[in-house]
């Protein structure tokens, strides 16, 4: 039994006091009586016939293997087990014949079967590591579950598609030109053209509320836009969303400048948490799936947010880790930017410095800034044959674009295209291109081209990370035009 066991001395009934012998075990508390009244003692009676044969400690009555007589002729020997507080057992007795019921219930019964204790039987198991603080709370300090997935999800956790990257940054400010946005989500598959609609693919905005055009501080409403999102046809595994706005009176319009909604407008908008444009963009997991051979693949979007600075290099904000996925078989991705009149880098992408790297990935001449001088040229001597060619931008590009095959850059000697491809992004305003058999690099002219021009049957050009702005290759201030980069091997 659970405390201490005690001997009664004598009992007050008119006080209601039970006051025990002096060989009574170590009082409760510090109290005069002993007892802390806060801690809610409970006394319970010891119904004991035979006091001349057991005698009782502290601890309780101490048993062992021999037979131990009770009251009535009855006698119990314990075996070797685990016993625990609140063990009990039941001997149903008849007073009609003497008898008592116990397994295997012969009369006489000369070979009792050993019983476990009836009643619940409880299991036990580690959940985790707790440590009280201040005796007021406790805290968790160590999880000792071993949680695993259904089986189900077990079996689907690897088969899923994944977001790998957006044409915006998650948490910054997404600059855009005109009327009209254009979103573009990249997947490692191509999902199932039927799955992608409006309702697998949804884009609100949340804006200030007006109040006889004026913006009320802190009050924002939600609106769901109406785009078309269809796949890219020169890139299924893209999904691409486009909102163009009616010209009917009271259209949202998401220009900078301009945000409004049922007529009403907002001029001027700055992107702070006050007074702010924000749009969401949802991928349902459950609604955007891939059938192959090795059955249906969801999308297991869950992109995990940390640290990072937006556009400006200084501004922190939520980056996002792609690609997404936790091993769920299928789980929402989101993500959200702010539209409005912030401060964007001028002038669109551009190419401005072009390295030669050696088979090491070492210098083997000074960067050359570009555009060159007109009738300026660059001559790499036989020693310093490059393997490598890095392009820095002046502005962070989409990487989705140099991953894509073909690549929106190719290598020429006279008028023979010759093989390169993507070494690497070596960030987000740089990448790295190689050549696929260096002995080709003999002496005469080259020509390093970049694709500026969208048109059919050629790579689609780099463009901005932040606006979707192609590269101006021509260096007149304006998208469009191919980047050429000529050079010599004497």
């Amino acid at each position: 039994m659970a405390g201490q066991l005690g001997q009664i001395d004598q009992i007050d009934e008119t006080n209601l006091a039970i006051t025990l012998r002096n060989t009574a075990p170590q009082p409760l508390s510090t109290e005069p009586d002993g007892v802390d009244p806060a801690r809610h003692p409970r006394l319970r009676r010891w119904m004991e016939m035979d006091e001349q044969t057991i005698t009782g400690a502290e601890d309780g009555i101490m048993t062992n293997g021999a037979w131990q007589a009770l009251e009535g002729g009855i006698e119990v020997q314990f075996g070797a087990g685990d016993y625990r507080t609140g063990d009990y057992w039941l001997i149903p007795a008849r007073a009609a014949d003497g008898e008592i019921e116990w397994p295997p219930y012969a009369v006489p019964n000369l070979s009792p079967i050993a019983q476990p204790a009836p009643g619940v039987q409880h299991h036990y198991c580690r959940l985790a590591v707790i440590q009280l603080v201040e005796r007021e709370r406790l805290d968790v300090i160590g999880d000792c579950r071993r949680i695993f997935c259904p089986l189900v999800d077990v079996r689907c956790a690897t088969k899923a598609l994944h977001v790998v990257g957006t044409s915006w940054r998650n948490d910054d400010i997404f600059r855009i030109q005109g009327a009209a946005v254009e979103l573009r989500m990249t997947l490692d598959e191509a999902p199932d053209p039927l799955s992608i609609s409006d309702a697998s693919v949804m884009v609100s905005l949340e804006m200030p509320f007006m109040v006889n055009n004026q913006a009320v501080p802190g009050a924002f409403v939600t609106v769901q836009l109406d785009g078309d999102v269809a796949l890219d046809p020169a890139e299924p595994r893209t999904i691409v969303w486009r909102f163009q706005p009616a010209t009917t009176p009271g259209a949202v319009d998401l220009r900078p400048g301009f945000v409004g909604v049922r007529g009403q407008a907002l001029a001027a908008v700055a992107v702070t948490r006050t007074l702010a444009n924000r749009i969401t963009v949802t991928l349902r997991g459950s609604r955007i799936w891939r059938t192959g051979r090795d059955g249906i693949k969801h999308l297991d979007g869950q992109a995990l947010g940390v640290p990072g600075l937006r556009t400006d290099k200084k501004t922190p904000c939520t980056a996002l880790v792609f690609p997404s996925g936790d091993d769920a078989r299928a789980s929402d991705f989101q993500s959200w930017f702010f539209i409005g009149a912030a401060e964007q880098p001028a002038g669109p992408l551009q190419v401005k410095e072009v390295r030669f790297l050696g088979p090491n990935r070492n210098l083997v001449r000074e960067p050359v800034a570009v555009p060159l001088p007109e009738g300026e040229s660059i001559n790499v001597s036989p020693a310093g044959k490059p393997r490598f060619i890095e392009l820095a931008f002046n502005r962070p590009f989409l990487k989705d674009r140099w991953d894509q095959a073909p690549l929106p850059a190719v290598l020429v000697f006279g008028r023979q295209p010759v093989s390169i491809a993507l070494d690497a992004v070596v960030d987000e305003q740089t990448v790295r291109l190689v050549v696929t058999n260096p002995e080709v690099l003999t002496v005469g002219s080259w020509r390093l081209v970049v694709q500026g021009d969208p048109s059919a049957g050629v790579p689609t050009p780099p463009l901005t990370a932040d606006d979707g702005t192609a590269l101006d290759g021509d260096y007149n201030g304006q998208p469009g035009g191919n980047f050429g980069f000529g050079f010599t091997v004497d």
